[in-house]
Order: structure tokens, then C-alpha cells, then sequence
């Protein structure tokens, strides 16, 4: 494949200059794509200006739009070496080379967008050349990827993008103005994170694969949308719940035709669970933590508010048990097997502007992810190790086939499913 003729400005902020244009979240697609430009480290913080690129010589011309994605806002600042890991995260499969001169340090990223990095050398100025990886073409996008129609309300609110829920969830906020995670006491909040359903509003979006009802979903949930609902906290900053704000509330429709509507029981917009971005930051911090929840996995539906009353910030996330949050749908419940569009409404008598962030599909449970971190690996195998022998029946999560022992046949289990 010829190498991609791109236009415009990535738009990375250099320290010290002005902020960039307001950005929005954009699904990756799936060609080739190279952007390049010089910038030094410590200004990798904010992205967003507009480019274009073709890629010549691959059978059609391939032109796509691109905004230099938005998280690049979650990279720390960073006066030295690299840090061994960096919380970025991107809409599609991304492979990107950082270099300068015979310097280099390569990164990758899984589907969801989780990037590892392997440090080379220290770099204070850099090269950026990022390539959509062909494997995008085939990676199943989790979240919301068109706004089929939007209306902001009866009044008009102070959040009128929609197009800020297309993509991932938001992990760090108040880019530019308040910067902090996002964290179960502090939701997303600025107008590149969240559109806001007044009294009369609506706002349907389509997914590009249906959402399904699978029996593998965690507690049969198979979708999560998420709001700026937070947790109250009554001992600032330490983070103890202490009561719960801007759950405003919010219907939830489910279409798989985008014409015949059910209307989910149950279940409020914008409410019960709070986002949470990362795993090792705490309720305040300004910059990004570096391990990820996952947006894709549910906070299992029988806790309620009672349950988090009381608790500090890293209880409720033992409680969350890796998830980012997000209120749980499960499809089944109005007696569908799958869908394809998500409405989101605001009754005109009712009281409070829903706020919207983004949606995600459920992710199935893998089997052998005994520790539940998405990946079977050697900590899946340790574990599996340790419980070796018998166990009474559905009280050994090791007893892959459930026939009361862990044994070799779940060792070959897990193998079957390593990765």
C-alpha cells in the first residue's frame, strides 16, 4: 500500500501555546493512515485540529477526515524519560512509532483501545507516525458510532453537541479549564464530554453492529450508558459517599429498526452507576492514572445506592470490580434478541436535564478470565493451578466444565482460550 498524502495540522498543543478547537470523539476507520509531526514531549496533552489523508494505489482511492484523537489529552506531562506506560486511548486498533533520529519507542494498542508501550530511549522532541492497523476493518466497535437525530429540549440546555457521545467514554475531564479524572465522585462535565436531553428532548443513536442478548453478558446485562451522575462526596477530597448527584433521570428506548420503540424498564440514563476512569487513580487526581477500567464490563445490577452509602473511593471500586460504571440494559427484558438503535428521552413535564456521555456494548465473559481483567494469561493459569483438585459443585470458579474438580480437562479449557 502507497504511503497515505495527508493534509492539515495534527493540532497537538506545544507547551506554552494555545489551546486547540474544541474536539469530538470520531469512530477510526479502517485504511491506513499516517500523521506526522514535530512537537516536544511535554506538550502532548490536547489534540483535535482536522486533516485529511489519501491513500493512493490500494485498488480505490481510501479518503477519510481525521482528528487527531481527543485523549491525547490523557498523556501526563512528562520532563525526561517515558514512563513505561501511558493511558491513551483510540478509536480503532492503532500502531504508533515515536522517534528521533535513531531514537524510537513503539506503541499498540488491543481494539478497546488499551495501549502498552516499550520504551527505547528518552525523547524531548518527537516524531509522531500513527497507522490505523488493517485489523480495524474487522474489530467489532463497542460504542455508539452514528447520531441518527438529536433535540436538545423544550429550552435550550447548556450541552447541544451530540456528537460527543459517538466513541469511548470519557476518562479525564475539564481539559484546558479544571483537568481531573473522571471518577465516581467526579463525572465528566465539559461541553467535549457530555450533550444534554432537556424537558422535551431526545436523542437517538445507532450502533454499527446490534447490540445482542447473550447469555455469556455479565448478569445479563448487554448495554451500559453513561451519564454525569456522581457520588457525593462528604469528607472533600478523600472521597466518602455521602449521597448522589445530577441522576436526572432519562428513558431508555431500544430499537431494532429505528422505527418499532420499547421502552426499557427500570432503568434511568442518567443514574446508578457514576463513571470511573481508571483503576489506580483516586477521586481528585489531575492527571491520568495509567490502568484502565473497562467500559465494556457492567457493575453487577443487584447493588444499590445502600450498598455504596458510607464507603470510600477504593471500596466503591472494589465494589465496581474493574468495571468503569455506566447503567445496565439488558435487552431480554422488553423480549428482544438484538437491537441496533438506543433512545434516550426527557419527558416534558419532568424535572432535570438528563446528560449523556457515551454508550457501550457489553463485552462477553471469556472463559478462563478467572480474574476477570478481560485476557486469559498466566494469572488465569496461576489461579487455576492453586485451585487444583476437588471442589463441590459452582463454588470453584477454576471448575471450567463444572464437573466438581480442576483438573487437566479445565487446564486445556483455559489453553483453548489463551489470549
Amino acid at each position: 500500500m502507497a504511503n497515505p498524502v495527508c493534509t492539515g495540522d495534527a493540532g497537538l498543543k506545544r507547551e506554552g501555546g494555545e489551546n486547540p478547537p474544541r474536539t469530538r470523539r470520531r469512530n477510526g476507520l479502517p485504511i491506513h493512515l499516517g500523521i506526522r509531526t514535530q512537537m516536544p514531549l511535554s506538550g502532548l496533552q490536547e489534540a483535535g485540529r482536522e486533516g485529511g489523508c489519501e491513500t493512493p494505489g490500494a485498488g480505490r482511492p481510501a479518503v477519510v477526515n481525521w482528528r487527531c484523537p481527543r485523549v491525547m489529552g490523557e498523556v501526563p506531562r512528562v520532563r525526561g524519560p517515558f514512563p513505561p506506560w501511558i493511558p491513551v486511548t483510540f478509536p480503532a486498533r492503532v500502531v504508533c512509532v515515536f522517534s528521533q533520529g535513531n531514537r524510537s519507542a513503539r506503541i499498540g494498542t488491543n481494539k478497546y483501545g488499551r495501549i502498552e508501550m516499550k520504551r527505547h530511549t528518552l525523547c524531548q522532541s518527537v516524531v509522531i507516525t500513527c497507522a490505523f492497523a488493517a485489523s480495524a476493518a474487522s474489530a467489532d466497535n463497542p460504542f455508539v458510532s452514528k447520531i441518527v437525530s438529536y433535540h436538545p429540549g423544550d429550552t435550550t440546555p447548556d450541552f447541544v453537541d451530540p456528537d460527543v457521545v459517538i466513541g469511548s467514554p470519557t476518562r479525564f475531564t475539564g481539559i484546558g479549564v479544571f483537568p481531573g479524572v473522571v471518577s465516581v465522585f467526579n463525572p465528566p462535565w465539559s461541553d467535549t464530554d457530555i450533550v444534554s436531553i432537556a424537558p422535551g428532548g431526545h436523542l437517538t443513536v445507532r450502533f454499527e453492529t446490534p447490540i445482542v442478548n447473550d447469555p455469556n453478558h455479565p448478569f445479563g446485562i448487554d448495554l451500559l450508558i453513561f451519564g454525569n451522575t456522581g457520588f457525593i462526596d462528604i469528607a472533600y477530597p478523600n472521597g466518602i459517599v455521602g449521597g448522589l448527584f445530577g441522576n436526572d433521570g432519562g428513558i431508555v428506548e431500544v430499537s431494532a429498526d429505528g422505527e418499532t420503540w420499547h421502552v426499557i424498564p427500570d432503568v434511568e440514563a442518567d443514574g446508578m452507576f457514576p463513571t470511573q476512569g481508571y483503576l489506580d487513580s483516586g477521586p481528585f487526581d489531575k492527571t491520568p492514572g495509567r490502568e484502565l477500567t473497562d467500559f465494556t464490563r457492567p457493575v453487577d445490577p443487584a447493588l444499590t445506592y445502600a450498598d455504596f452509602d458510607g464507603l470510600d473511593h477504593w471500596q466503591v471500586m472494589e465494589l465496581y470490580n474493574g468495571s468503569g460504571g455506566g447503567a445496565g440494559v439488558d435487552i431480554a427484558s422488553v423480549g428482544l434478541n438484538e437491537v441496533t438503535y438506543v433512545r434516550i428521552s426527557q419527558p416534558s413535564d419532568a424535572f432535570g436535564t438528563v446528560e449523556i456521555d457515551a454508550m457501550a456494548k457489553v463485552s462477553p465473559t471469556i472463559t478462563g478470565d478467572l480474574n476477570g481483567d478481560g485476557v486469559v494469561d498466566v494469572s488465569d493459569l496461576l489461579i487455576l493451578l492453586a485451585a487444583w483438585g476437588g471442589c463441590p459443585l459452582n463454588t470453584c470458579p477454576a471448575d471450567l466444565n463444572g464437573d466438581g474438580i480442576v483438573d487437566v480437562s479445565d487446564l486445556l479449557i483455559l489453553l483453548a482460550n489463551w489470549g
